[in-house]
């Protein structure tokens, strides 16, 4: 890998670990990039491993030196390590550098590499990593402008759209417009590659912050993703639209079953309205209809589905299944599930419903 490469995946095996924890993504941010490169290197060459700097400066100190707009900064430093999953996994194997990794207050990273070849110091590790965490203003990503740029192939085409729907392409010309645009008319044309696949909205949707930061903006959303986003793993796709019109009957009424609308609802009224993405308990739902049992069976997708399709327009039950009532009935389900009031309901619905089970 190269050196960009292994910051990269450092960034990108950070957050699949923030994920797993429930805890937002950070985004790239360049001052902190810098700030990381700089310390790491001069670790290396100077012969020292440690957060202090040679002249004395602490990880803020040396953010704010690179631009870096405030001072809520932590560090982690690493050597030794050969690869970004070797030094990863050692920081989340630590617990004061697992603590950096999940800091909720955190929103932004910037990661430094150095391998020095000739290693003949007091500190001799060949490896040299520096991670910098911050909180910060996401910055909207901007987008070079060609002197004399192409004409599209095509009226309405977006060559960032493309580079978004063609991640292949996104590592290779980032926000080149013009270099973008010159492949879709050389190959991607003959290639059938697709140009307008990236969901713009869908991704604002599945990342909060990016929407408090751009709002409903979606050129600034696929700049974004082409410029920080891929590389930082962030989900394209992790809103639920279907949920999210479930979770709501006068959107519903408003949009009937049209997940397209309901992303755009959320993205342009519902976040700042404080509406949840996420608050339709399908399981109850499924639960509550014996028929939808039987014919869905353990089904949350296909159930959310129904009830915004079918079930509200019939007037069906959401909540009549009560969990805690059929957990209180039943001491030997008591002894397995304790307090889970959702592993409760799925075994009502998989298991209790057929042997005759009473739900409440």
């Amino acid at each position: 890998m190269s050196n960009a490469t292994f910051i990269q995946e450092v960034v990108k095996l950070t957050n699949q670990f923030r994920a797993q924890k429930g805890l937002a993504p950070l985004s790239i941010d360049l001052d902190l990039n810098e700030a990381a490169q700089n310390h790491t290197e001069d670790m290396a060459f100077n012969d020292y491993f440690s957060h202090y700097g040679l002249n004395q400066s602490k990880p803020w100190d040396r953010a704010q030196a690179a631009g870096y707009e405030t001072g809520i900064v932590g560090e982690n430093i690493g050597m030794g390590y050969h690869s970004p999953k070797a030094v990863v996994n050692a920081w989340i194997n630590s617990d004061s550098h697992r603590a950096a990794m999940l800091n909720s207050r955190y929103n932004e990273i910037g990661v430094g590499y150095y391998y020095l070849d000739n290693d003949t110091g007091r500190v001799n590790y060949n490896s040299y990593w520096t991670q910098l965490f911050g909180k910060g203003e996401i910055e909207a990503a901007s987008v070079p402008t060609a002197s004399a740029p192409p004409p599209p192939p095509f009226p309405g085409f977006d060559p960032l759209q493309y580079g978004a729907s063609n991640p292949d392409l996104l590592v290779l010309f980032n926000t080149d417009t013009t270099a973008l645009a010159q492949h879709y008319a050389t190959y991607g044309a003959n290639e059938g590659r697709p140009t307008d696949t990236f969901d713009e909205m869908g991704y604002l949707a599945s990342n909060p912050d990016l929407l408090r930061a751009f709002g409903a903006n979606g050129s600034l959303a696929t700049q974004h993703y082409i410029m920080y986003g891929y590389t930082e793993g962030r989900p394209t796709n992790g809103f639920q639209p279907w949920q999210y019109l479930a979770s709501y009957d006068d959107l519903i009424r408003a949009f009937g079953p049209n997940p397209v609308a309901a992303t755009q609802h959320f993205t342009q009224y519902g976040f700042g309205e404080g509406r949840a993405a996420d608050i339709f308990e399908e399981g109850r739902y499924l639960a509550s209809n014996a028929d939808l049992i039987q014919h869905f069976g353990y089904d949350l997708e296909a159930a959310t589905q129904h009830y915004v399709t079918y079930g509200i327009g019939e007037g069906r039950a959401k909540t009549s299944f009560d969990p805690v009532a059929y957990l209180a009935r039943y001491g030997d389900l008591q002894a397995v599930f304790g307090g889970d009031l959702v592993g409760t309901t799925r075994h009502y619905i998989e298991f209790g419903f057929n042997e005759g089970r009473i739900a409440t």
